[in-house]
């Protein structure tokens, strides 16, 4: 069964209600979770300081919590796998 990994960074003092969520073929490194919350750390404006802090992983789904300034940001991903509807 083929497989995809779904990313959500959930970062505290934005006022979004849902998760930022990407979708990708390959599990993201630690290099590359990091440059995606610097994205999103410059374009909300937000305290540059970003400062890893605790790593948890169940079965399926891994949990990196980061500390941005005084905000939280946990980063969760879930291999998923993937169904595919007849054309």
């Amino acid at each position: 069964m083929k497989t995809a990994f779904l990313i959500s960074f959930m970062v505290q003092g934005i006022e979004q209600k849902l998760p930022f969520q990407i979708v990708s073929k390959n599990e993201p490194n630690k290099v590359q979770i990091l440059e995606k919350i610097t994205e999103i750390v410059n374009h909300y404006d937000l305290s540059p300081e970003i400062k890893f802090d605790k790593f948890h992983q169940e079965k399926s789904e891994k949990l990196y919590l980061y500390k941005i300034g005084d905000n939280n940001c946990a980063v969760r991903v879930e291999r998923k796998e993937i169904f595919e509807f007849t054309k």
